[in-house]
């Protein structure tokens, strides 16, 4: 393990795997990822990784842009190609008028960037997403290029292009302490030695404030539960058909051929736009951590 470099990127989940390959991706080779686990351990491994342009402003939508396209030359690349589902699109729903009107501005804002959303009627969603109720539901926001990725193989492959550039990853490194010196450089105590350094990340998701107090910082950031569950193929899952529809009150469905996983946003949305629900029984609920920024 090195002991002087010029950063240094704390935890092994999407954030700091990302982190480690854009720094790489801008010349800067002298850097580490130090986890205390394997990488993707924490909240990352077990997210729904749905990967879409929806972001409440322009900075967010370039950013999730350039996700996109990373992550479709991510999927091409023969030499460690990664798990995603492009294009299947996704549906935000809306209960209220104002809601239909955020989602309209929020097409015009991103159409701006070349970026295209659709904003439909509640027929329209029924249409295109047979397994939605319509009651209660006035429409909702079309994103075509929505799609869902997965978030182990991802890191795995960040990581693998940042190692070929000359980042290093130490796994199973646990961070102890952080002690920042007057010329303003850090050093990074380890299970396994310290590092000194001249940038700290912290990217340790629901886990950042652990070593926030290390540098006597608190972040803006509130650890929560989220659910998913488990049932069995139930409707049109049954003759195979998979379908995915991510929005803020309604769950991510995927499907394989032997099981039906829904992601829970909300337990209390599903019985107004579930209308699948019915006939499914659910054979297994379970609780995972994630992080709240506040």
């Amino acid at each position: 393990m090195k002991n002087r470099t010029k950063v240094v990127v704390i935890g092994g989940g999407i954030a700091g795997c990302s982190t480690l390959y854009h720094l790489t991706k801008e010349g800067w080779s002298d850097v580490v990822l130090v986890e205390r686990d394997e990488l993707t351990s924490g909240t990352t491994w077990h997210s729904a990784a749905q990967v879409t342009n929806f972001g409440m402003n322009q900075t967010m939508v370039g950013l999730k842009s350039h996700s996109i396209a990373l992550y479709k030359k991510l999927r091409d690349d023969p030499e460690y190609p990664v798990g995603y589902h492009h294009g299947d699109g996704g549906i935000r729903l809306a209960n209220t008028e104002e809601q239909m009107q955020g989602y309209r501005h929020f097409a015009s804002m991103a159409r701006g960037m070349g970026v295209e959303f659709e904003v439909i009627d509640a027929e329209e969603c029924a249409r295109r997403h047979p397994l939605i109720s319509t009651e209660n539901l006035l429409g909702g926001l079309w994103d075509g290029e929505d799609g869902d990725i997965d978030p182990a193989q991802l890191c795995q492959a960040l990581a693998y292009h940042a190692r070929k550039a000359g980042a290093e990853v130490y796994r199973n490194t646990a961070v102890t302490g952080l002690r920042q010196h007057k010329d303003d450089t850090w050093t990074v105590e380890t299970t396994n030695g310290n590092i000194d350094c001249d940038i700290v990340v912290n990217a340790c998701g629901y886990r950042v404030n652990e070593v926030g107090a290390m540098m006597g910082v608190h972040h803006p950031v509130a650890s929560m539960e989220h659910q998913y569950f488990v049932t069995t193929l139930t409707g049109s899952f049954r003759q195979g058909t998979a379908c995915l529809c991510y929005a803020a009150q309604f769950p991510t469905i995927t499907a394989d051929r032997k099981k039906m996983v829904c992601w829970l946003g909300s337990m209390n949305r599903i019985a107004n736009h579930g209308a699948w629900m019915g006939s499914a029984p659910i054979f297994q609920m379970i609780c995972v951590p994630m992080i709240l920024n506040v």
